[in-house]
């Protein structure tokens, strides 16, 4: 069954690859021209800023009928000059557009959101931009809307004015998108992020609704007939009759919520596992707790063999199951403490209760100490994959679920779906009741989130090294609790011994180590330099990557994210090459997200003091060089030649900003790196001419000028630094064609080892002093860390 498995998801993952070939395309030369598609829209258009991103399913491309169609994440731009007659794409609508492809790529980096892998996820090929000035091309063949997008349009119309109509989208149609950064931090910060997404929890909560309400308008009818007849002829809990058409009413009112929700994986997960179990109910056929789990996850990978690569997968596998094995290990502690319970509160307000009063407050509270020993033991067993995903922990995420869970439970979702029906019935006065209880039911919630965000002393940041250690910790208690004495002790044993073999964190670093890891931002650069000092951890981070308009940043993305596994809590230096924003542009997310003790840059007099002291500034000048405890740091920038011209192009502009870049040189003595920034042909010359003699420019790695433009990277200036290797940071399939070929063939001429962040992810060089003293190891996260084609 194993080899059964693994062949059929072999077999997805071919079939994913293999519909360039199906369709005769090129997949590495589709990006080299405009393509005329028509396309379908197949989920809710999101708008963030001034850009729109649409999911759609391509059929024809350059006129042609595509056998198998390509499902594609496409970017509209809007820009001044269309605003006014921006299009609108709506879910089930048919367009035509000329638009600019390529196939689907993520950034690969050891920490962060793994966009290639959601795109698997999401069964999506290609990725790419519409062409917007090109108005005769992009036109909508058909007009007409899906249930969902009408609902949709006419739910946000409902809550329009209201401070959470983000989340009122979010939890009616799993729309996020508009959800602020600000609001996502107050989530992440108390760990209730999972409240939002709509899986396994809402979609049961839906299905228990209904059987609720099914059941007592049954019961209703029945009592209506009882009394005007001499004989009830619907009976609610006989098995055959009225019972069995609840449960799958019910499970139709779950399916048209995920409908709502675009089916995705996480609400199919719910809806197969909510299946099974009706199913189950109604057939009369018993399933254990690990059954029904088991027979879950067969039919969810038989359905979508890549849901494994998701996280989200594990984490509600993991859920379900810790759920399951709390309600076995804690029945009978249970049973015992709501008995105990309504004891001493009957003792204390002293009431005298019948027997039948007891047993009904006894089953109440039964359920409320069930609902907390769950909601602990979730958020206590669920640490590691939290920690793991966010690289913190949160101390008052018990506190926040226990209020907000059966709040937006009880309170706050049946309020939502009770609006989207109304908007269905178009009730418009009732649903501008329901719209404000909606509002003043999220407010008081919210405030109280907002409170305990504030809390920052309760969130920890957690490296790989506690991170394992919390792992280690929690399997210990697990062993204590399930097996016995002498068998628990041989597990921790095992446990506390394998710890050395699970992370290579564990190995010291011997004195004089250092190592560089060159991020995969594309199109940009961010370089962070990192040596052992004591028991602490210090780096420098030479430039940001790009920040977006739509909020977006590879600084808060992966660079921060990264820090904190490594359990780096602040940078010794921040250098900022110049003012471009493919290398600088993350720099206001990176100062509010980790401590700066100094700042060297170019172009001091443009960075934002609102955010940085000036006193943390360093100007970026020739000969300046400083010791970075074991490690030098040298500044060999050239002052660029001041010009007045009045006619200078803004391309020339551009390069004159690329030349005014911070040179800065970090080595040892032995080994160093060099990281020129976009300096051109002009300053290297010049550099060459200035520093050649005193070898300076020498140097074991290189960060190649300008990502490889064929506007840099001369002979000269080669021969002069002579490196080992040469790393160029490019964008995938970028527009610039960078590396430039010529400049490609001009290191290996030198026997120059190269590497491109954009076909081999980010890239971590070791200059170890002892395993690789004469020469630097070099590992790649698509050939060494990450060598799957799940990911790549």
């Amino acid at each position: 069954m194993f080899g059964l498995g693994v062949f059929w998801l072999c077999l997805h993952g071919y079939s994913y690859h293999a519909i360039f070939d199906d369709n005769q395309i090129d997949r590495f030369t589709i990006h080299q021209s405009k393509r005329l598609i028509e396309f379908d829209v197949v989920e809710i258009s999101q708008q963030k800023a001034s850009q729109l991103k649409i999911t759609a399913n391509i059929v024809k491309l350059d006129g042609r009928p595509l056998v198998k169609p390509f499902t594609a994440r496409l970017n509209y731009r809007i820009t001044s000059e269309n605003n006014t007659v921006q299009p609108t794409f709506f879910q089930g609508q048919r367009w035509q557009a000329c638009v600019k492809l390529k196939p689907a790529y993520g950034f690969a980096n050891p920490v962060g959101f793994a966009y290639q892998r959601w795109l698997r996820e999401k069964n999506i090929h290609l990725t790419g931009y519409i062409y917007n000035k090109t108005p005769n091309t992009l036109k909508a063949i058909s007009t007409g809307q899906t249930v969902r997008q009408k609902l949709f349009t006419d739910v946000a119309s409902s809550m329009a004015g209201s401070a959470y109509q983000s989340i009122v989208m979010a939890l009616s149609f799993g729309e996020r998108y508009q959800i602020s950064q600000a609001q996502w931090q107050v989530f992440q910060l108390t760990n209730t992020s999972h409240l939002i997404a709509i899986s396994g929890l809402h979609i049961g909560l839906v299905f228990w609704l209904l059987v609720w309400l099914l059941s007592n308008s049954f019961r209703i009818v029945n009592h209506i007939v009882s009394c005007c007849f001499a004989k009830s002829y619907l009976t609610i809990n006989t098995r055959w009759t009225v019972y069995p058409v609840v449960l799958l009413l019910s499970l139709l009112g779950a399916v048209f919520y995920a409908y709502l929700a675009n089916f995705s994986m996480p609400t199919i997960r719910a809806l197969i596992m909510l299946a099974i179990y009706v199913l189950a109910l109604v057939m009369a056929i018993h399933l254990s707790k690990t059954r029904l789990i088991l027979l879950t996850v067969a039919v969810i990978l038989l359905i979508e063999p890549m849901a494994l690569i998701s996280p989200s997968f594990w984490l509600s596998f993991c859920a379900v199951s810790c759920i399951f094995f709390v309600l076995w290990r804690t029945q009978a502690w249970r049973n015992r403490t709501s008995k105990s319970l309504l004891l001493k509160f009957n003792q204390f307000v002293g009431w005298r209760l019948t027997d039948k009063q007891q047993a009904y407050w006894q089953v109440k509270l039964h359920s409320v100490v069930t609902l907390v020993v769950i909601q602990c033991a979730l958020s206590t067993l669920l640490v590691p994959i939290t920690a793991l995903l966010s690289q913190q922990v949160s101390l008052s995420s018990v506190a926040a679920n226990l209020v907000a869970v059966p709040w937006m439970s009880f309170v706050v979702i049946p309020l939502i779906l009770f609006n989207v029906v109304l908007v269905m019935l178009n009730s418009q006065w009732l649903n501008k009741w329901v719209s404000q209880w909606i509002s003043d039911t999220l407010d008081l919630l919210w405030h109280y989130l907002s409170w305990l965000a504030q809390q920052t002393s309760l969130v920890w940041s957690i490296s790989n090294l506690q991170w394992l250690l919390i792992l280690s910790a929690l399997l210990i208690l697990l062993a204590i609790s399930v097996f016995s004495y002498k068998r628990w002790l041989l597990v921790s044993l095992v446990v506390v011994a394998s710890l050395p073999l699970l992370l290579t964190e564990l190995t010291p670093w011997h004195k004089g180590d250092w190592q560089v890891r060159v991020f995969d931002v594309g199109h940009g650069l961010s370089v962070l330099v990192e040596q052992q000092y004591g028991q602490e951890r210090r780096a420098v981070l030479y430039d940001t990557g790009a920040g977006k308009p739509n909020g977006f940043s590879f600084a808060q993305s992966f660079i921060l994210p990264y820090l904190k596994s490594r359990g780096i809590k602040q940078l010794d230096y921040l250098v900022l090459s110049h003012n471009d924003n493919d290398h600088n542009g993350g720099f206001a997310a990176l100062i509010s997200g980790i401590s700066v003790q100094q700042v060297i840059a170019s172009y001091p007099e443009k960075l934002s003091f609102a955010v940085l002291d000036q006193t943390k500034l360093i100007t970026c000048d020739k000969n300046k060089q400083f010791a970075w405890h074991a490690l030098n740091i040298e500044m060999i920038s050239l002052a660029p030649k001041p010009t007045t011209n009045p006619t200078l192009t803004s391309k020339n502009k551009k390069r004159s900003d690329n030349d005014k870049s911070c040179v800065i040189k970090i080595g040892d003595g032995e080994k160093s790196i060099l990281l020129p920034g976009d300096i051109s042909k002009t300053v290297e010359l010049a550099l060459v001419e200035q520093y050649h003699n005193q070898g300076l420019l020498t140097a074991n790695v290189l960060i190649a000028p300008h990502h490889g433009s064929k506007t840099s990277s001369t002979t000269a200036f080669i021969e002069a630094v002579t490196p080992n290797i040469v790393i160029f940071s490019t964008g995938y399939l970028n527009r610039w064609n960078m590396p430039n070929k010529e400049v490609i063939s001009r290191y290996q001429m030198f026997d120059v080892a190269t590497y491109n962040t954009a076909e081999l992810g980010s890239i971590l060089l070791e200059f170890d002093t002892q395993a690789y003293a004469t020469k630097v190891k070099v590992s790649t996260m698509k050939q060494n860390l990450r060598p799957y084609w799940l990911f790549n």
